[in-house]
């Protein structure tokens, strides 16, 4: 999250994308593009309720505000040309006609507001909640729509709407800044934003004269999500500039300064080395990508057991499908993740390659493989102990990822499949090409897991969270406690999935009658119990009601009775 100022009094601050968006395209010079922002945000009052607030801006420079700026925008007397703000106000200013409560409001061109909310928004302003506010501008009709909700579902009915705008009029230049300014007037205030997603389309027409807005079809649109600058001002401290930029961002600048070269070593904080492997050695150590040495192949591409011609080691060759767009981000994202991870639960990187149109990770082997290649086979039975010990491993990397790192990571794509079994059984918990740290702005619609695994909630939400890995790890243990695949095909007949069959097992009083059978009631009863229990906990369809990855460590190590 970003702070725009530092909450002391007399503070001001402004954050900008690093980059001028274009509001004008080339064949309808006259209108403005359609764009919609929508960001989360949170007003803090500790001390008192006449901190001035913040305000989403659209900017000609991205210069840093002048101290004693009002929201950070301008000192009193100057007006503000060519800028357009929606402002969220906790402080009434009679020299701008503010009402006498909190309230959000429409700036276009002056900090008179042409449109403001009545004294409903002081509530939610004042509550010290976390809010998502939804700003939408129509171009083609010039209609403007704000709205601000303490969920993360967009409300249907607008808290502002102005249809005749006449931001054209304001916004004449083809390019500008947009982003955030605040100040906190005489107050202790905090004004910070968790996570900000912007985007312009160009509508050419509308579908037909019935159809609202919304409904246009012919656009061009370009979707930007930011990491941005910081410029920050207060009284006694002058201007500095902070470049904020997530961890993964961090990453792709370094990697797109050093895969240019054959051959590079990058030593972390713990001191593990990582090697920039060169295609001729890989191509070696996996007898040219023969299917001979084929371990798995998925839709993300195909790995390969290698043995290193350096050093003799026995390592795991992850080929990425192809040279896309999308194959570079899976790339970054599980390098940039992966590398800079240490656990005893989590796959350990060797090293990566990119040549010859060619995206390769590699990794250290796991002889045993996958943990459903064993799980499911009938005719290996893996012992109760090495299963218990397994489920404890991976609830521990979970753990590890949703707080024990300086960032929260969402896995977004846990099952059997991606748990890998080195030479004790140890489980090694891998594939982050779907992972995301939890403060990147990036949500993905399409891609958010496995079937079976997936959480109910991402059917409306498409957001994947710490919470939906709880719930793919819960399947894995009903997996690990009955030896069936979430959609085993035994259950087609019946229309079920694992889940369902379990519970009803469950609410029969008959819970342990689920265990796999393949163990011939060879466990530990309590164990078992505890297992399939916590695997329904961890799947159940209210997320809130799931437990955290810390409980499910401390149930499964009977240190606490279940969440």
């Amino acid at each position: 999250s970003i702070f725009l100022t530092s909450g002391q009094p007399g503070s001001v601050g402004r954050v900008y994308h690093k980059l001028p968006v274009r509001f004008r395209h080339a064949d309808a010079p006259v209108k403005l593009v359609t764009f919609n922002t929508s960001f989360q945000f949170k007003i803090t009052q500790p001390s008192c309720q006449q901190g001035e607030g913040f305000a989403f801006v659209v900017v000609p420079k991205p210069r840093a505000p002048p101290p004693g700026s009002v929201l950070g925008l301008m000192t009193p007397g100057r007006s503000l040309n060519h800028t357009f703000a929606v402002e969220f106000d906790t402080h009434q200013n009679m020299v701008y006609e503010d009402p006498p409560w909190q309230h959000v409001g429409v700036d276009l061109g002056s900090l008179i507001s042409a449109q403001t909310t009545g004294s409903n928004m002081q509530e939610l302003l004042a509550s010290n909640l976390t809010l998502t506010a939804w700003i939408e501008y129509w171009g083609l009709y010039d209609t403007l729509e704000v709205r601000v909700s303490n969920g993360n579902r967009r409300p249907a009915k607008p808290d502002l709407e102005l249809p005749r705008v006449r931001l054209p009029a304001i916004l004449q230049r083809e390019s500008y800044y947009v982003g955030f300014s605040a100040s906190t007037g005489q107050c202790h205030q905090y004004y910070q934003i968790y996570k900000w997603s912007f985007t312009t389309r160009y509508v050419s027409h509308p579908p037909n004269k019935s159809a609202p807005p919304g409904a246009c079809k012919a656009w061009y649109c370009s979707r930007t999500n930011f990491i941005v600058a910081v410029l920050l001002s207060s009284a006694g401290l002058g201007v500095a500039m902070l470049l904020l930029g997530a961890a993964l961002l961090q990453f792709q600048a370094f990697l797109r300064v050093y895969l240019k070269t054959r051959s590079i070593q990058r030593r972390n904080k713990a001191g593990c080395s990582f090697t920039l492997f060169s295609f001729e050695e890989l191509a070696l150590a996996t007898k040219n990508f023969s299917d001979k040495e084929l371990l798995g192949r998925g839709g993300m591409g195909s790995v390969y057991k290698g043995v290193l011609s350096s050093d003799g080691s026995v390592v795991a060759v992850k080929l990425l499908a192809n040279d896309s767009k999308e194959s570079h981000h899976q790339f970054i994202s599980e390098l940039s993740i992966i590398s800079r991870l240490q656990h005893k639960n989590l796959v350990s990187l060797r090293g990566w390659c990119h040549e010859k149109s060619k995206l390769i990770l590699v990794y250290e082997f796991m002889p045993n493989g996958s943990l459903d290649t064993i799980l499911f086979d009938h005719r290996r039975v893996l012992q109760w102990d090495q299963r218990y010990n397994i489920a404890q491993g991976i609830a521990e990397a979970l753990a590890f990822l949703h707080g024990g790192w300086e960032h929260k990571i969402v896995h977004r794509d846990v099952k059997a499949a991606n748990v890998l079994l080195d030479a004790d059984f140890v489980p090694r918990l891998g594939d982050f090409g779907l992972a995301r740290f939890m403060d990147a702005t990036t949500e993905d619609m399409t891609k958010v897991g496995t079937l079976g695994y997936i959480a109910p909630e991402l059917a409306y939400t498409g957001r994947a969270t710490v919470k939906s890995d709880v719930y793919g790890f819960g399947v894995v243990l009903l997996e690990i406690a009955t030896g069936l695949h979430a959609l085993d095909k035994s259950f087609e007949a019946d229309g079920i999935t694992l889940l369902d069959w379990v519970w009803k097992a469950n609410t029969g009083g008959m819970l342990l009658e689920a265990a796999d059978v393949k163990l011939i009631k060879c466990f530990d009863a309590l164990q078992m119990e505890r297992v399939l229990t916590l695997g329904l906990l961890c799947c159940h369809p209210d997320a809130d009601s799931r437990p955290t990855m810390r409980e499910c460590c401390q149930f499964l190590s009977g240190d606490v009775p279940a969440p």
